[in-house]
Formats: structure tokens, sequence, C-alpha cells
């Protein structure tokens, strides 16, 4: 402000002007933070497993996006409360149309057997097979 006016753009300041000048205070959410999706590898293709949610923390804590940004903060964001299990990624994998009559789904992560509620983690690799 100069002489209790708003000012936007370029102002001639004058001796004796009044110069007030406003910091205006950035909240978490107008940084537009977004999680990552997880990367797995399946059947030989990478599949990024999208995110569940966003929660963002600072030290440890939920921050919400109402709360101000300061100085030196150091936020994390994530999409997962935990690691995804196995059946929780199937919807993301590309069957074949057809499976041979009377077949049965054979599931495999990082080389060794594999179920429904086997806990992943990134970079995992990941067979699915119907035999």
């Amino acid at each position: 402000m100069v002489n209790g006016c708003g000012v936007d753009g370029n102002c001639l300041i004058h001796d004796g002007d009044s110069i007030e000048v406003r910091t205006k205070q950035i909240t978490v959410g107008e940084l537009k933070l977004q999680p990552k999706p997880l990367l797995f590898s399946v059947n030989g293709s990478e599949l990024q497993y999208p995110p569940q949610e966003t929660i963002i923390t600072f030290r440890g804590r939920p921050v919400s996006d109402d709360d101000p940004l300061t100085e030196g903060m150091d936020l994390r964001v994530t999409g997962f409360k935990q690691m995804p299990i196995l059946s929780e990624l199937l919807p993301y994998v590309k069957f074949p149309e057809e499976t041979p009559a009377g077949s049965s789904l054979k599931l495999n992560v990082n080389g060794q057997p594999a179920e429904f509620t086997s806990i992943l983690h990134p970079g995992d690799r990941v067979t699915v097979a119907f035999v």
C-alpha cells in the first residue's frame, strides 16, 4: 500500500510517501500437493497403482489444507494409509479375453508364490497367469 491505498503493479514513490508491505499467508491447500502412484511390474509391464487418498504430514502429524505454510516446513505427501494387498491390484491387471476351461489363477510376487492377501511394496514384480 502507498499512502493507505492499494497498489497493483508499478507505482511512483515520492519523498514522504508512506509504504506498507503486506504479505499473503499461503496455506498448505494452495500448494495443491498430490501423491504419486505406487509402481509395480506386472507380467513384465509397469503398472501404476493410483493413490487412494491424499495425506499430508508435517513432523509425522497430519496437516489440513487450511493450515498456514511456514518457513522451513518439510511436508510429506502420501496416497496410502497402508500398502495394498495383491487383490487390490488385480482390477488394474489386463487379463486375456478368454481363459482355458478349468484353469486356475497363479500368483507370484518377486518370484515367490503369493496369495490374494500378500502385502505389496513399490517395485515388487508380480506375475499373474492362468494355468
